[in-house]
C-alpha cells in the first residue's frame, strides 16, 4: 500500500469512498487539535 504525501488527503479520499461524512468531520477536528 502506498501512503499519500498528505495524510489528510488520504483520510478525505477514504471518507468519501466509504460515504462516511463523520470520518471527514472527525479528521478535520482532530487535525486542528494536533496543530495546537
Amino acid at each position: 500500500m502506498i501512503m499519500a504525501e498528505d495524510p489528510m488527503k488520504a483520510v478525505l479520499h477514504y471518507a468519501q469512498a466509504l460515504k462516511a461524512p463523520r470520518i471527514r468531520e472527525s479528521a478535520a477536528r482532530l487535525a486542528e487539535q494536533a496543530r495546537d
